[in-house]
C-alpha cells in the first residue's frame, strides 16, 4: 500500500511527492519521451529528479545514482523499462547496470515497500513487458502507447500522492444476530432415518435393528428436552427454552411422520405366537387405518 503524505502548511492538501526517474538512453526519441513525462509530473505538483535536470558536469554519476535511490526524501523511484533497460540491468552493463544493482538491493531488502514503480514502455511479441529480473514480480504501469499513458496517468499520480481511487472501508461491528442465539448441532435423527430408509428399500435383513435405532434416537432426543430444574429460577430463560424445544419436537414429529409414510411400523402378523415376529420383537401392533398401538394384555 502506498503511504499517504500530509502537507504541514495545509493539512487538506497532500504533501508534495518527490520522485527519481531511472531510465536508459536507448534512443534520442526515448530520452525525449521520458523528459516529457518528467515535465508533466512537475506540472502535476510532483518534484522530479533525473540526470538531464540534476546531474551536472563534475558530479560523480555513481554517487548521484546511489543517493537518489537511497535518499529518504525521494518518495518513489520510477523505473522506466524498455528492452534496452532490461538487458543492461540483467547484464549489469553501463550506468543502467550500476543503477539497477543499487535499486535491486533496495527492492530485495524491503520487499513490502512500494517505493519502486516499474513503468513498462515496451512489450515483447508475447505481450510481456521488458522488465529486469528484480522487477518481474512487481506490479507495473503500462506506458507503451499514448492511449495507455492517458489511461494510467491518473493512477500514477494518485499512487505518488497516496490517494488511491478506492479506499478500503473501515471494519464494522459484528452483526447483532450473532449474539442472539448460538448455532445448534445437527440432529442425529435425520441420519438414522436415512439409514433405515435405505435398509427398507434394499429389504435388508437387519431392518428391525435400523428401525429400533431410529426410534431410540427419537426418544433420546425428546428425553433430552425434559426440564430438570426449577423453572421459577429464571422464567424468561425458561420461556425461551420452551419455544426452542417446541421447534426441536416439531422436527422429531416430522421425522416420525416420514418414518410412517415410508412404511416404518412393522406389518401385522397373522400368527402372533410366532417367535421372531417383528410385531412382538418391536412391541407394537399396527391396526388397519391407524398408527402403532401397544398390544392388548391377555
Amino acid at each position: 500500500m502506498s503511504k499517504e503524505f500530509t502537507n504541514m502548511t495545509d493539512p487538506k492538501q497532500p504533501a508534495q511527492p518527490k520522485v527519481f526517474i531511472s531510465y536508459s538512453w536507448s534512443s534520442p526519441g526515448h530520452q525525449e519521451q521520458v523528459r516529457q513525462w518528467a515535465e508533466r509530473l512537475l506540472s502535476d505538483g510532483v518534484d522530479v529528479v533525473m540526470d538531464i535536470f540534476d546531474l551536472k558536469e563534475g558530479h560523480d554519476k555513481y554517487h548521484f545514482m546511489e543517493m537518489m535511490v537511497t535518499d529518504p526524501m525521494i518518495t518513489h523511484v520510477l523505473v522506466v523499462c524498455d528492452k534496452a533497460y532490461a538487458e543492461k540491468a540483467d547484464a549489469k552493463k553501463a550506468g543502467v547496470g550500476t543503477e539497477s544493482q543499487i535499486i535491486s538491493s533496495e527492492v530485495y531488502g524491503k520487499v513490502a515497500q512500494s517505493k519502486f514503480i516499474p513503468i513498462a514502455c515496451e512489450f515483447s511479441d508475447e505481450r510481456e513487458p521488458f522488465l529486469p529480473v528484480f522487477l518481474k514480480s512487481r506490479i507495473w504501469l503500462d506506458f507503451s502507447s499514448p492511449e495507455s499513458i492517458n489511461q494510467n496517468w491518473e493512477k500514477l499520480i494518485r499512487h505518488l500522492y497516496g490517494k488511491p481511487a478506492f479506499q478500503k472501508p473501515h471494519v464494522g461491528k459484528p452483526p447483532s444476530y450473532l449474539a442472539e442465539s448460538t448455532a445448534t448441532s445437527a440432529s442425529p435423527i435425520g441420519g438414522k432415518f436415512a439409514t433405515f430408509r435405505q435398509a427398507l428399500v434394499s429389504n435388508s435383513r437387519s431392518l428391525n435393528l435400523y428401525r429400533e435405532d431410529f426410534l431410540s434416537s427419537c426418544i433420546e432426543e425428546a428425553d433430552a428436552l425434559r426440564v430438570r430444574q426449577d423453572p421459577r429460577l429464571d422464567s424468561h430463560a425458561m420461556a425461551e427454552k420452551v419455544l426452542q424445544d417446541c421447534g426441536v419436537l416439531k422436527g422429531i414429529r416430522n421425522h416420525i411422520v416420514d418414518w410412517i409414510l415410508a412404511g416404518g411400523p412393522p406389518k401385522t402378523c397373522s400368527d402372533h405366537q410366532h417367535h421372531g415376529c417383528p410385531i412382538h420383537d418391536d412391541g407394537f401392533i399396527v391396526v388397519m387405518g391407524g398408527g402403532p398401538q401397544q398390544p392388548e394384555l391377555p
